[in-house]
Parts: C-alpha cells; sequence; structure tokens
C-alpha cells in the first residue's frame, strides 16, 4: 500500500466494520494487521491492562492504542458525521479496528508460538519477521513459562465449555446473512411461510448461525445435530409463548436466553450485524 493511498469508506457494519466498497473492506482488514505487528513488540503479554498491578510492558496502553488509530486512520476517510462536534462513527470505527487489531495480534503471537516455539526453532529475521528480532528472546521466555503454559491451559478449557459453534464461513455474518433471507424468500415465494419468519432476530441469527436450515417443503426448523435438539425444540416454545403473550421477553431474558440456559453476561454490548449508510 502506497504511502498517500486513502480509501474511502462508504458503509458500515453495525459494529463499525467497513463493509463498502470491498476493496476498502479488504485492505481496512489488511491494514489493521500490519499496523499492529509493525508497532507492538510480540514481548507485550497482554492486549489489554489487567487487573494486577501489571508494569506498563505488559500490555497495550491506551497511548499505544490511539497511536495505532492514528495510523489507520491515515489511510482511510470515514463516512461524514450528522454532527462533527459529536462524532458517532469515528468512535464506533475506532472500537472495531482496534478489536480487529487485539484478535490479530494474539493470532499472530499465536503462529509464531506454533510455528517456532513450540519447535525449539527460531525464525530467519527477514521480512515480516524482521521486525521481531530484538524482541524474540522475551516472547520465547515468556511462552515457556509456566505462567503462560497454565495460562494456555486455562484458555483451553474454558474454550470447550463452549456448546454450540456458529458455522457462518469464511464471509462470517455479512455473507451468510444474504442466503438466510433467501431461504426465506424462496418459500415465500412458493406460498410456504418459513418458521422463521417472525422469529426475534437474535434468536433468528442464533437459529441459523449454529446450521439450522428450514425445510423446501413445509418450511419448518430442521437440523442433523442431535446436540441441538433441546435448545432449538425450547426456543420454539418460548418464541410461541411470546407471541401468545404468556412469556414476556426483555434484554436480560429474552427467548434464546431462555433456551440456552445462559445468563446474560453483564457490562457486555449486544449487537446485531447490518450496515449503516
Amino acid at each position: 500500500m502506497r504511502k498517500d493511498e486513502r480509501f474511502t469508506i462508504t458503509a458500515l457494519a453495525d459494529d463499525g466494520l467497513p463493509i463498502e466498497p470491498k476493496r476498502t473492506k479488504d485492505a481496512f482488514s489488511a491494514q489493521c494487521g500490519a499496523i499492529v505487528r509493525d508497532n507492538i513488540p510480540i514481548s507485550i503479554k497482554q492486549w489489554n491492562k489487567p487487573k494486577d498491578d501489571a508494569p506498563e510492558g505488559d500490555y497495550v496502553t491506551d497511548r499505544q492504542k490511539d497511536d495505532l488509530w492514528t495510523a489507520l486512520k491515515a489511510n482511510f476517510t470515514l463516512p461524514p458525521e450528522e454532527d462533527p462536534n459529536k462524532p458517532v462513527i469515528e468512535p464506533l470505527v475506532k472500537a472495531c479496528a482496534l478489536k480487529k487489531m487485539a484478535d490479530l495480534f494474539r493470532r499472530w503471537k499465536k503462529e509464531l508460538k506454533t510455528k517456532f516455539v513450540d519447535k525449539g526453532e527460531t525464525p530467519e529475521f527477514i521480512g515480516r519477521f524482521e521486525k521481531i528480532r530484538d524482541h524474540w528472546p522475551a516472547f520465547v521466555a515468556y511462552k515457556t513459562s509456566n505462567k503462560s503454559k497454565k495460562m494456555s491451559e486455562t484458555n483451553k478449557n474454558n474454550a470447550a465449555k463452549k456448546q454450540y459453534h456458529h458455522h457462518t464461513g469464511s464471509g462470517g455474518y455479512l455473507k451468510a446473512r444474504p442466503l438466510w433471507d433467501k431461504a426465506e424468500k424462496d418459500l415465500i415465494a412458493k406460498g410456504v411461510e418459513p418458521e422463521t419468519l417472525h422469529w426475534p432476530d437474535r434468536s433468528r441469527t442464533w437459529f441459523f448461525g449454529v446450521g439450522g436450515t428450514l425445510d423446501p417443503e413445509t418450511g419448518k426448523c430442521r437440523w442433523t445435530d442431535e446436540q441441538l435438539a433441546i435448545p432449538i425444540t425450547k426456543l420454539q416454545k418460548y418464541i410461541a409463548a411470546a407471541q401468545e403473550g404468556t412469556f414476556i421477553p426483555d434484554r436480560e431474558k429474552d427467548e434464546l436466553t431462555e433456551a440456552l440456559g445462559n445468563a446474560e453476561h453483564p457490562g457486555r454490548t449486544r449487537g446485531t450485524p447490518g450496515s449503516i449508510p
């Protein structure tokens, strides 16, 4: 990417991710990865400041995150704000960018650990590995420490507790949602009402996301994973009860939360993929 090259963002997803035009979307993701790899040392252990009194060099500081955003923003033209004195778009895109950078930074360090540290090898410090040379000894020391191994084991155990995994493919919800919409519209065109037509969007997204489909003849929900039978049956029951007025859903206790039996996590912001022109 040339230093003077800029990309214009014309549409955003609800979470602030640029989605149009496609060239800009691809450049945004690529630049997030390149900028975080070039500017954040791999010797930094965590993205966010831990609760204990960890030294500054152990986590990415707010100042560093602001610098990352400044470097990224220089390559992109954001959609105009309705009120320049009360910007909404820039904070949204910044939050999305930093979240993506955090994920890509973790992936980068995981790649280095898997390809080199776990095999007792050292990369040739050329190309994209050139900037990690000075930080490599500290990175290896931490990744082979008992503290790091314990944290890795804890993360694996937490990941294993997740029961229902979404399968949206490499395009994520952005490409999956139009396919779900088409499946419903095709049924409606044949005079068949899909069972998900009047479902709450969060419940509908979960159902299709975990691999649920619609019967092409009846429009009824169907699934192949036996593990999904109980939560989907419960979800159908709670949605029907809400439509009949015998169950009153709210943010902390909606149809999906009741079906899964999972309490809403306090402090989290719930979002829905879509677009903001």
